[in-house]
């Protein structure tokens, strides 16, 4: 009886995080210049020292390119990143896997962050353009 309980609570407490877990909202985007959909969310950014290390598309991290990681965009998606506070906008390539942390659904490089004038974490919107 008591392993049960056990099971049944681990079970229980995978399924609540399961749950728990909030990922970024998608909207449809009505601007003319979009081909693909419109994503808001929370970015953070790599810390420089990954770089020179290998990523999971095979490649090798550089802190000053204009990359991304993402859980679910393919490698090699091309990603129209805006920072709506400063209206700044760039365009980077995934590249990795993560960001690692829930909260957040992109990582950026430091070069990207650098580009739309991120500090620290910060709200974004994102747009695939293919």
């Amino acid at each position: 009886m008591v392993r049960f309980r056990g099971l049944t609570a681990a079970i229980l407490g995978v399924v609540l995080f399961t749950c728990s877990y909030s990922s970024p909202t998608q909207a449809k985007d009505s601007s003319k210049e979009s081909t693909g959909s419109l994503m808001r969310g929370t970015a953070s950014y790599y810390a420089n020292k990954f770089d020179g290390r290998r990523t999971a598309s095979g490649e090798t991290f550089r802190s000053d390119k204009l990359t991304c990681a993402s859980r679910t965009l393919p490698f090699g998606t091309m990603i129209k990143i805006t920072n709506p506070r400063n209206g700044r906008s760039i365009i980077v390539r995934v590249n990795d896997r993560g960001p690692y942390t829930p909260r957040y659904f992109l990582d950026l490089s430091p070069a990207a962050a650098k580009a739309i004038g991120m500090r620290s974490s910060a709200a974004i919107e994102a747009r695939v353009l293919r």
